[in-house]
Formats: C-alpha cells, sequence, structure tokens
C-alpha cells in the first residue's frame, strides 16, 4: 500500500502528499498572518510550480509580496540585496517556493530581520562576488546528475513513492554538460513533480 499522505511534527508540522498545500491559509491564519513575503525563483515561475503556492496565499487574503530576483547558486551580494529588501517592508511571515538556493535565502532572510550583520558576517572570509560553495568538478557533478536520474526513474516505475535530494551544485553538473539551474528542471524534463514549501514565522 503506497503511503498517500502523512502530517509529522518535530515540533514544527510536515505536511506531504495529496493536496497538502491546502494547509498554507489554515497556517498563516493560525499565527495571524497579515503580510507575507514569497521567495521563489523565475525556472519555478516559468514552470507554473508556484502557481499552486500563490493561489493559496490569495486564497487566505492576506497581503504578499514575490521575491524572484536572484539567480541559482547566488552570490552573498545577490542574496544580501534580497534581504535588505525584505527587511524594510514589515513582513510577519515567510513562504519559500524551490530548490536549495531559494529555501536557504529565505531561511536567512527571516533570521536576520531583526539583525544588524548581514550575509558576509556569517561566511568565513568571502573573497569577492562568487558563489560561495566548496569546489565543483566535472566528475562531481555527472555523478551528481546521475543520481537524481536514476531516482527520478525509480519514482516514475513506481519503486518509490517519494524522493528527497540534497543540495546540488549547480556549476558541477553544468560542467559536466547538462545544463540546469537546478532539481526542479531535471525533474520537469524528465516528467516527475519536484515541489518544495517552506512557511516560517517571522519573529519582529
Amino acid at each position: 500500500m503506497s503511503l498517500e499522505k502523512y502530517s509529522l511534527k518535530m515540533p514544527k508540522a510536515v505536511y506531504s502528499g495529496t493536496n497538502s498545500m491546502e494547509n498554507i491559509p489554515a497556517i498563516l491564519a493560525a499565527v495571524g498572518a497579515k503580510k507575507v513575503a514569497a521567495f521563489t525563483d523565475k525556472g519555478i515561475r516559468k514552470l507554473g510550480l508556484f502557481d499552486l503556492v500563490e493561489e493559496q496565499l490569495k486564497a487566505s487574503g492576506v497581503a504578499y509580496d514575490v521575491f524572484d530576483e536572484f539567480p541559482p547558486e547566488p552570490s552573498y551580494q545577490a542574496v544580501q540585496g534580497v534581504i535588505d529588501q525584505f527587511k524594510h517592508k514589515d513582513y510577519d511571515f515567510v513562504v519559500a517556493c524551490g530548490g536549495g538556493s531559494v529555501m536557504d535565502t529565505a531561511k536567512l532572510a527571516s533570521v536576520l530581520v531583526t539583525d544588524e550583520y548581514g550575509v558576509k558576517e556569517l561566511l568565513d572570509d568571502p573573497k569577492g562576488p562568487q558563489p560561495f560553495h566548496i569546489g565543483a568538478c566535472e566528475l562531481g557533478g555527472e555523478a551528481a546528475f546521475q543520481y537524481v536520474v536514476y531516482v527520478i526513474k525509480l519514482a516514475l516505475d513506481n519503486k518509490v513513492d517519494a524522493t528527497v535530494t540534497n543540495a546540488l551544485s549547480k556549476e558541477a553538473i553544468n560542467m559536466a554538460g547538462h545544463h540546469y539551474s537546478g532539481h526542479t528542471e531535471i525533474y520537469a524534463d524528465y516528467g516527475c513533480m519536484s515541489l518544495s514549501v517552506y512557511c516560517r514565522w517571522v519573529s519582529l
């Protein structure tokens, strides 16, 4: 028997399965959210995946703004620019839809909203505007890409009910000749849905 849906509390709630995003209005209502910052990227919006989240934001009746002006594997300066926009608009809740770069930026925004220090201070001697990462290589990129494709095929063959991926170096997979901006585009290209949504209450 396949697992269609579940709720996991750790102590925060994790909703998964069919129509799980319909919980978003109730989550917002439970904390009294009035103004939401929604983080995503252009790739997610182009695929129409953010539409699923935006539909629920509209249904909730809250005011919201969308932040999608940052690239995959953004530099710390690019992330800081997004956070600076976020900090001055009195948001009380964060929603993020996308891959690692989107999720990490949203988390940093929610953490740094009340702090005077920025992203640069959280990094260890950053050197210039290049993305902050450990070295990438073609061989590692090819291996990472093939692992992702393998688990997608397991899902499409109904051998697993869901897949989970960790951080993936976009630079490395591009070095290997696979030109994708992240997990979501790989999943979409191979005919499999991939979507993550992150919600966090912002303490002001």
